[in-house]
């Protein structure tokens, strides 16, 4: 380590997803993680039911006042029913929503207390965190960028517009190449030679690792791991991802 560098840790912990690293998470259809060592700790979606949330984070040791910003994809349910359970216990929270979210869902979460914010374009939220902006058409999705040293973290709920078409708006956006893409891919059911496609896309683009989940589908994730070999990480409900940075 350098002389004068503060170092910092990333940290994100899977907290939602249909699958678990061991009998101590319960797994559920949907997906939820939280990032820390930023300027703000960021909930990104709420997967689908506030139960399974809430003990997975009482397992990780995450308690409620660790939340402070919550990032919603987009509106599916299985990743914003878990939104009101924590609302209800910690309303003073920022929630950054698609600005195609409906106006009655708008008004509903900011009866809570919450800070309501609707993107459509591609913005930043603090330091070194942006969102895409919504991309797609039904549902629209934005994704979230984290710009490291090591280039871009980009997380994704269900990458319903197209993950290739998500990974190049957020790489054009930012001007970096991508150090690692994680979350849901939404290429279940996809057949091969799609899948084969998509991660000749995506070796094209330049990403760097990747870390599928959620949506990406068991075959796809298999063939995601015979090209991307040590540069694929497996995650589940209770993984984490540590990242040392310098601020």
């Amino acid at each position: 380590m350098g002389k004068g560098i503060i170092w910092k840790m990333l940290k994100i912990s899977i907290l939602y997803d249909n699958r678990s690293k061991s009998r101590r998470f319960t797994y559920g259809w949907g997906f939820s993680c939280l990032i820390e060592g930023l300027e703000h700790n960021i909930l990104f979606d709420t997967g689908a039911r506030g139960d399974i949330l809430f003990f997975n984070m009482e397992q990780m040791g995450i308690g409620l006042s660790m939340l402070e910003h919550v990032f919603l994809s987009h509106i599916h349910g299985d990743h914003t029913g878990g939104l009101v359970s924590i609302l209800e216990r910690k309303p003073k929270v920022t929630v950054w929503i698609p600005d195609s979210f409906p106006e009655s869902a708008k008004f509903d979460i900011g009866s809570y207390g919450a800070r309501v914010r609707a993107v459509s374009k591609a913005t930043r939220l603090f330091k070194n965190v942006y969102s895409t902006g919504e991309l797609g058409r039904s549902p629209k999705e934005q994704a979230l960028i984290i710009d490291t040293e090591y280039g871009l973290i980009l997380i994704t709920g269900c990458a319903h517009p197209g993950i290739a078409n998500i990974a190049i708006k957020a790489k054009n956006y930012l001007n970096k190449e991508i150090y690692l893409i994680l979350g849901g891919l939404h290429l279940g059911g996809y057949i091969k030679k799609d899948i084969e496609h998509i991660i000749t896309l995506l070796k094209d683009i330049g990403v760097k690792k990747i870390a599928p989940c959620h949506c990406t589908g068991e075959y796809a994730m298999e063939l995601l791991q015979e090209e991307y070999k040590e540069d694929y990480i497996d995650v589940a409900a209770g993984s984490i991802i540590q990242l040392e940075l310098s601020s």
